[in-house]
């Protein structure tokens, strides 16, 4: 079975960001990954979770970010 391709979404915790996530989670011909700030801010997660649903937020990865250092 061939990998799907990954897609990469910055901040996914933003308005824009988490309708693009959930777009491509819903399509799921990509994998998806996310990042923000901190990902155990389940406060900043809790709307995505909620559209997409356990199953599909479940599929999602999750990186932390810092914008502010240049590495």
């Amino acid at each position: 079975m061939e990998a799907k391709p990954k897609v990469l979404i910055t901040g996914i915790s933003g308005y824009i960001g988490s309708h693009v996530c959930l777009a491509f989670l819903k399509d799921a011909a990509y994998t998806v990954r996310g990042t923000l700030r901190d990902p155990s801010n389940e406060e900043k997660l809790a709307p995505l979770r909620k559209a997409a649903g356990d199953i599909l937020f479940e599929s999602l990865e999750l990186a932390s970010v810092d914008l502010m250092d240049p590495e």
